[in-house]
């Protein structure tokens, strides 16, 4: 927070662990798309640990095409609440 606290978001389980390439890059998307919507900062983080948990479970940078319930099913299950 700019006023210097700092936020904990707990980290969302991989079904499998396959390849951690992109998962920055996934991390920074789910962020993004968090600040873009004007979202509160825990919700922001935790997004961002969902995506990059999707991503780790497939190999390659790019290789992830999760759906839109496919990302909510995953953050509902990991923080018993809707994303959308």
């Amino acid at each position: 927070y700019a006023d210097g606290k700092e936020l904990f978001v707990l980290s969302v389980r991989e079904n499998r662990r396959v390849d951690p390439t992109g998962c920055g890059d996934a991390y920074r998307a789910g962020m993004l798309y968090g600040i873009e919507r004007g979202w509160s900062w825990e919700k922001i983080g935790r997004l961002a640990n969902t995506m990059g948990s999707i991503k780790i479970e497939v190999r390659g940078p790019q290789g992830h095409q999760p759906t839109r319930d496919d990302i909510e099913q995953r953050y509902r299950s990991a923080f018993e609440d809707s994303l959308w």
